[in-house]
C-alpha cells in the first residue's frame, strides 16, 4: 500500500460529501422553501436574485466537484503516473484554487452579503489547500496532504452548513 492510498478514508468521504453538496444547493436554487413560518436562522431561497446568486455559486462549485474527482482518480493509480497525468493533477488543482476568485466576482443580493461572506471563507479553504496538496504531492508528504485534504473537507463541511440554513 502506497502512502498516497493510505488516505482513502478521507478521500472516500469527500466523494459523498461533494456530491450531497451539489444536491443540497441544487435544492436551494430550484426546490427553495415557501414555507412563511421560518425560524429567524433560515434563508427564504424562493427570490429570483437569489437563485441567480446560487446557479452562479453551483456553477463555480460543479467544477471544483469535478476537479477533486479527477484528482482522487489521477491519484488512485499513483506511483505509475505519466508526465500528462502530473500535469492533469496540476490543472486540477489550479481550477479549485482559482475557484475563490470566482466565487469572490460575483456580486450577491443585498439579503445574501452575510452568506456570501459564509461562502467566502469556505472558497478560501479550498484555495489554501491547493498549494500545500502540490508540495505534498512534489515531496510524497503523507501529512502535507492529510492537511490539504482536511482543509478540503472542512470547506465542504462549510457548504453544507451554509446550505442548511436554507431548509
Amino acid at each position: 500500500m502506497n502512502a498516497f492510498t493510505k488516505q482513502r478514508d478521507s478521500t472516500a468521504i469527500m466523494v459523498v460529501v461533494v456530491p450531497l453538496l451539489i444536491l443540497a444547493l441544487g435544492y436551494l436554487v430550484f426546490g427553495g422553501n415557501t414555507n412563511n413560518s421560518q425560524q429567524q436562522d433560515k434563508h427564504d431561497a424562493g427570490k429570483y436574485s437569489t437563485s441567480v446568486y446560487f446557479n452562479q455559486v453551483v456553477d463555480v462549485y460543479a467544477n471544483v466537484a469535478d476537479a477533486i474527482t479527477q484528482m482522487q482518480f489521477i491519484e488512485s493509480y499513483w506511483p505509475n503516473w505519466s508526465n500528462s497525468d502530473v500535469a492533469e493533477l496540476a490543472k486540477q488543482t489550479m481550477i479549485i484554487e482559482t475557484s475563490y476568485a470566482k466565487i469572490a466576482s460575483i456580486s450577491p443580493p443585498d439579503d445574501l452579503t452575510s452568506i456570501h461572506q459564509e461562502v467566502l471563507s469556505a472558497f478560501i479553504l479550498f484555495r489554501d489547500a491547493m498549494p500545500m496538496y502540490r508540495k505534498a504531492i512534489d515531496s510524497r508528504d503523507t501529512a502535507l496532504r492529510t492537511e490539504s485534504m482536511n482543509m478540503i473537507l472542512r470547506a465542504g463541511e462549510e457548504l453544507t452548513a451554509i446550505t442548511n440554513k436554507f431548509e
